[in-house]
């Protein structure tokens, strides 16, 4: 069984390079900071830790009873939107 330790997802949008990406960050089940970075075309670039340093364009803090899950939602849900 999953435990899921924190519930709290921050979402941002941040521009990089011209580009716009989403970045989620919330903490494990192992009590870990995890970062999920999508890119524009909406793919999953998490290893390319500098588009933090790119100019926030907005931040939420989302509560979520499954950060992960919240997460894959949102990468599924931006590739059936995009054309």
């Amino acid at each position: 069984m999953k435990r899921i330790v924190n519930t709290k997802v921050i979402e941002t949008e941040i521009m990089f390079n011209g580009d716009t990406y989403k970045v989620w960050e919330y903490t494990n089940d192992n009590k870990e900071q995890e970062i999920a970075i999508m890119n524009p075309d909406g793919y999953d670039v998490s290893l390319i830790k500098e588009v933090l340093d790119g100019q926030i364009i907005e931040q939420i803090m989302v509560l979520s009873a499954d950060p992960e899950q919240y997460i894959h939602e949102k990468f599924c849900s931006f590739k059936k939107e995009k054309p």
